[in-house]
């Protein structure tokens, strides 16, 4: 079946269409790789996010340049040897930017690469509108963006598989190009029909801009979001890493505040949870070593998610106060489990958090050298006693609770995120320099998060 598909004449078409979509989905992957990929290592390289902007704009500017010349070259070269030849440049022009650590080598790069993937873009979108019949346009277009997309998401989770330093990633971006090039040269089938060398002038494609020139906004449009996205998104998530922040210069110090106000969410007519919150507000100063004297040294921090529908309010408790334009029915009062307030599954939450905190917390300490009796304290969540315990537990590798693990429910109840805070400042002052310990909180979602501190 296989063979039958490689080298039958009845089959040409589809192995024209599938090189096409191929090229789509590749050209996708090795963007979502590389285009992050770049940015955070211009970041690491130099700290300026605007010298990570100025590289996207380069491939950008190279692809507005190009444009206009390129349906040419399709009457000048044949338009197989040219995509193929685009994507072998795209594969090696990648492994120039490991290689070569200087910025002005990287938007050089960046520029002719920028060329060549625009000659893939256009040499495929062109392609499919050839091939497609006009009653199957629409579907194969479809299919075409649905693998534009697939490969976009694909090559994110191979930089979060791979990771962002080191030769691993630009190899997978080179090798994710390199592999179109067999398929576009070898499997045959009706090929790109190039444009008259009138047709494809520059001139030409200047003047069809003219026409449509919603289209040409709405294109320009989703690429400036697309390509500031790709590019900058990735620098900001770096830097909202406050302590990240510091250490790179980019703040001196700052100021973390959290209130919690906790009530506007509550089902009063629930009487299974709306009695066990409180409403607080808690403050955090993170600043540089040298700034002060005294105060704790964050040893590591880490963050995780892990999805559950157990602990939630649906979009948000504001809802029950808009009304549809026009309906002037009285209002009903919520069933005591409005979805729209909260509602939780306790057992199923506390089957399924204690050991993903836990997990969460031991790994870290292994990843930061520590042992359980390197720690002197956990300032835990603050939503249940029996959580925090076996928690404490796993942690300490022995029984724990009262100053190993405090508690301050029977005081404050469930402040969310605001009550690991309160418990490192009610129960922390007791401890002498070179203690280490955990403020951890966790709650919807599942999300946890771990700050390992030493007091100095």
């Amino acid at each position: 079946m296989v063979m039958n598909f490689l080298i039958s004449e009845s089959h040409a078409r589809a192995r024209s269409l599938f090189v096409t979509i191929m090229c789509g989905g590749l050209a996708g992957c090795g963007f979502g790789l590389l285009m992050p990929l770049i940015s955070l290592n211009l970041e690491d390289m130099t700290g300026s996010g605007a010298v990570a902007g100025a590289n996207a704009a380069a491939a950008a500017l190279a692809m507005i340049l190009s444009t206009p010349f390129i349906p040419g070259l399709f009457s000048r070269i044949t338009p197989r040897v040219l995509l193929a030849g685009s994507l072998a440049l795209i594969a090696a022009g990648i492994l120039v930017f490991p290689a070569m650590r200087e910025v002005w080598v990287w938007f050089a790069a960046r520029f002719v690469v920028g060329i060549a993937v625009t000659i893939v873009f256009i040499a495929s979108e062109t392609w499919i509108n050839q091939l497609a019949k006009p009653e199957r346009r629409a579907s194969l277009l479809a299919v075409y963006a649905t693998v534009l997309s697939a490969g976009f998401g694909s090559g994110g989770l191979l930089l979060a598989v791979l990771g962002s330093e080191g030769w691993a990633p630009w190899i997978a971006a080179a090798a994710i190009y390199a592999l179109g090039v067999t398929p576009v040269l070898f499997l045959r089938g009706p090929g790109l029909v190039p444009p008259s060398k009138d047709e494809g002038s520059p001139l030409a494609i200047l003047t069809t801009a003219r026409l449509a020139p919603a289209a040409i906004l709405a294109g320009f449009l989703f690429g400036a979001l697309e390509n500031s996205f790709f590019a900058l998104m990735p620098v900001y998530g770096e830097r909202i890493g406050m302590t990240t922040m510091i250490a790179a210069g980019n703040a001196r110090a700052i100021l973390v505040v959290s209130p919690e106000i906790t009530s506007g969410h509550l089902n009063w007519r629930d009487r299974d949870s709306h009695f066990i919150f409180g409403d607080v507000a808690t403050a955090i100063l993170l600043e540089r070593a040298d700034l002060g004297e005294g105060g704790w040294r964050i040893i590591g921090s880490r963050l995780r998610t892990q999805f559950s529908n157990n602990i939630r309010n649906n979009f948000g408790f504001l809802n029950r106060a808009e009304r549809a334009s026009g309906d002037n029915r009285p209002l009903q009062n919520g069933a005591p489990k409005d979805d729209k307030l909260f509602v939780q599954e306790g057992r199923k939450v506390f089957k399924e958090v204690v050991p993903m905190v836990s997990d969460m917390i031991t790994g870290h300490m292994n990843d930061l050298g520590l042992e359980a009796d390197d720690m002197k304290r956990v300032w835990l969540h603050q939503a249940n006693i029996n959580m925090n315990l076996m928690i404490a537990k796993k942690v300490f590798g022995r029984e724990a609770g009262g100053e190993d693990a405090p508690t301050i429910l029977d005081e404050y109840a469930n402040t969310s995120s605001a009550g690991s805070i309160i418990a490192f400042h009610k129960h922390s002052d007791d401890l002498q320099s070179g203690d280490k310990g955990v403020i951890c909180s966790f709650g919807a979602g599942y999300s946890a998060g771990t700050v390992f501190v030493e007091k100095l």
